[in-house]
């Protein structure tokens, strides 16, 4: 009983073992299979007209597209160069390079320079296929082409670099060059603003002026008919005048006295102190005046109102300082 049981373990055993051996036999099938496991390297260099790759299982017309993009080599019948290349070398020169990289296919280079100095790939054509070599080449790939034989295969064109760089450089300049144009209409919209609001200006300062002139101009004092009087009525009329800060009739009276009684001191003193606040009124007021022509309100307001409280009766000085301050004012 015990060996039967023993039997039939194993032989489950053995089972499960061998169900999961055919679970797992594709993926060790396909990771044995060499297509599969291959893959791409492209490492490609181009210093001073010489060439370093290192290629493995790499397309070879990725590889003439990045050489072509680096050197800025024009390369016509790249639709030829089809398959696979695996290299590896440093610092070959360009033509030799792409002979070693490109032993399948027939190249012709066209070279450029002058006598004496060494000559420089400029084209490379490609036309024709030779017959692959088994170790440079990597197998086809599995999936049959897409394309029949009826269709016609368009040549690609690449590019070169130097070409794309000169493209951006116009593309700039032309850019830079809008830019400028329209900055160039900008600032002559506001110069012609500028010089049309500086015009406006002159013309309400022209027009103040004239209304100023109009409004403002000084009247002259007019010297009163001499009237006899008797030496106290002239006194008392100047003292009067002094009081109210009439200065230029106090002056007139105080003078009138002082002719009679030249001794009398204090008359005197009032005299010229009627004569300094007369003087000192008229000039704030010319220089209120000044400042009201230049358009300095403030100033001009600040002359008129000292005035005023020196010379109350001063031509217009009331007057102009209502003006001016509904000005300020506004």
């Amino acid at each position: 009983m015990s060996k039967r049981i023993i039997f039939r373990c194993l032989l489950l055993v053995c089972l499960i073992n061998f169900g999961i051996y055919m679970i797992f036999l594709p993926s060790i099938s396909f990771s044995q299979d060499p297509l599969m496991n291959t893959r791409e390297v492209m490492e490609i260099k181009v210093k001073d007209n010489f060439l370093s790759v290192k290629l493995e299982n790499a397309s070879m017309r990725e590889v003439l597209r990045e050489i072509a993009h680096q050197t800025g080599l024009t390369f016509e019948g790249l639709e030829n160069a089809e398959g696979r290349v695996t290299q590896e070398f440093e610092n070959i020169p360009l033509d030799q390079g792409l002979r070693k990289i490109s032993q399948s296919f027939i190249m012709i280079f066209k070279k450029t320079g002058e006598k004496g100095d060494a000559l420089r790939v400029e084209k490379v054509i490609i036309i024709a296929k030779k017959s692959m070599p088994e170790d440079s080449l990597t197998p086809p790939p599995r999936e049959p082409s897409s394309i029949t034989k009826s269709e016609t295969i368009k040549p690609e064109k690449i590019t070169p670099k130097h070409e794309v760089e000169q493209k951006k450089r116009a593309q700039a300049e032309a850019q830079k060059k809008l830019e400028a144009e329209r900055k160039a209409r900008a600032e002559k919209r506001a110069k012609a603003k500028a010089e049309e609001r500086m015009k406006a200006i002159e013309k309400a300062k022209e027009k103040r002026k004239a209304r100023a002139a109009k409004k403002t101009t000084p009247v002259a004092i007019t010297k009163p008919k001499p009237r006899p009087s008797s030496t106290s009525s002239d006194l008392s009329r100047g003292e009067k005048y002094f009081k109210e800060k009439r200065w230029d009739r106090a002056m007139k009276y105080f003078k009138k006295y002082l002719e009679q009684n030249p001794s009398d001191e204090q008359m005197r003193e009032k005299y010229s102190i009627a004569k300094e606040n007369a003087d000192r009124g008229i000039s704030l007021y010319k220089q209120a005046k000044k400042m009201e022509r230049e358009e300095e309100f403030k100033d001009a307001y600040q002359y008129y109102k000292k005035s005023y409280k020196i010379y109350p009766l001063l031509y217009d000085t009331w007057e102009r300082m209502r003006a001016i301050k509904k000005k300020i004012n506004r």
